[in-house]
């Protein structure tokens, strides 16, 4: 095993599109990372539920990355679902701290959208224990609570950072405004209307396949 930076970028993936797949693309060449495990959540307690169940959205995830060499999936949280425990990231990062060992470092994907409610997670103020955050560019996201907003700003560093330490550290990352979301794929698809190059092929024909997201 290297010893380069690990991402981990979370969602429910309902469906996988090429949004996805292109902020992890940009978010790996920007932090050299060696690895990008994209993690599908089982059914996020801060979240609606999802459209279609865990199978399916593991199969379509599993169809995307496929010829990947850098991107891989991780489905241990709907296996934590399977097995009747509550999804949580803080969970999540406490196992893959453990896996990975104490000095390599752990980046965790996430939103500016996201961060704005990061007080509503699981231990949030313990995420940076295990990881850091590195937050994706966002236009007109909301801004954090003032006392989320100032935990952050005493973990703020530069990018180079993320490869000297393990854990600790919110850093920014700039990536591409691709106006592609899952809501809107669905829509989409629940109108009878394409999704091609919104959603890579393989995973359309998965959804044409299993009849997914049908109005």
């Amino acid at each position: 095993m290297t010893n380069g930076p690990v991402l981990i970028f979370g969602g429910t993936f309902d469906p996988i599109h090429l949004g996805h797949l292109r902020v992890c693309l940009e978010a790996g060449e920007a932090l050299a990372a060696d690895e990008v495990w994209l993690v599908p959540a089982a059914t996020p307690p801060n979240r609606v539920r999802p459209d279609v169940g865990a199978a399916p959205r593991a199969q379509m995830l599993e169809r995307a990355l496929e010829g990947q060499s850098v991107m891989r999936s991780d489905l241990r949280e709907l296996l934590r679902q399977q097995a009747g425990k509550p999804s949580y990231t803080i969970d999540t990062l406490r196992e893959l701290r453990a896996e990975i060992g104490p000095t390599r470092p752990l980046v965790w994907l996430m939103g500016a959208d996201q961060l704005a409610r990061l007080d509503t997670w699981k231990d949030w103020q313990r995420l940076l224990d295990f990881a850091h955050l590195a937050v994706l560019s966002r236009p007109n996201s909301a801004t954090p609570p003032h006392h989320v907003d100032a935990f952050l700003r005493a973990h703020r560093a530069p990018k180079s950072s993320l490869s000297t330490e393990p854990a600790g550290f919110l850093v920014g990352i700039e990536v591409s405004q691709l106006a592609i979301s899952a809501t809107k794929v669905r829509a989409i698809l629940k109108s009878g209307q394409s999704a091609k190059y919104l959603v890579p092929d393989s995973v359309l024909d998965y959804i044409a396949e299993h009849r997914l997201y049908q109005g």
